[in-house]
């Protein structure tokens, strides 16, 4: 089911077949480099499913699929996730490596930011990116997060800059 679109994404809910797709983002090392690598297939498959399982129960997604409109092609994900605070959730994105630098990401969260900020009503967002991550943290600022501070990750061993969006 289409939640959102924009110029030339189509934002939707999770579908069993999804696993496939998002294997080539989630399954690709160099993708998820900074978020301690790429996972299995049967991650996948599990992850899409939890997904699935998550939108069956409470009728809505957090973390939508991203589609191109032009190849009707499954690209990538944006969106939230809970964190272990009440009224606080995490922003992520990942994109398949050929889609990169075309503005997808941004394009995707100024879109889904306004529809789920009202749907979930949060008091703060966090988001964070490798160092190195230059391309992701210039995202988040352009996206009005706040730098916070910058430190080691256990999860991905590695430095992080940590962001926060006050709603």
């Amino acid at each position: 089911m289409l939640i959102l679109q924009t110029e030339r994404l189509i934002l939707r809910n999770w579908e069993q077949n999804d696993a496939e797709k998002a294997f080539l983002f989630w399954g690709n090392n160099e993708t998820m480099h900074y978020c301690a690598g790429g996972m299995t297939k049967e991650e996948v498959e599990q992850t899409v499913s939890s997904y699935i399982r998550f939108q069956d129960t409470f009728g809505y997604t957090t973390l939508f699929p991203v589609v191109e409109k032009e190849t009707n092609d499954l690209i990538g994900i944006c969106g939230f996730q809970k964190t272990g605070e009440e009224d606080v959730l995490e922003f992520l994105y990942h994109y398949r490596q050929d889609t990169w630098g075309k503005g997808y990401a941004y394009e995707a969260a100024k879109s889904i930011f306004p529809y789920t900020i009202e749907k979930l009503k949060p008091k703060k967002v966090i988001a964070s990116a490798a160092v190195e991550n230059i391309g992701s943290w210039k995202i988040l600022e352009k996206l009005n997060f706040s730098f916070n501070e910058e430190k080691w990750c256990e999860d991905t061993q590695m430095n992080e800059r940590y962001y926060e969006y006050i709603v």
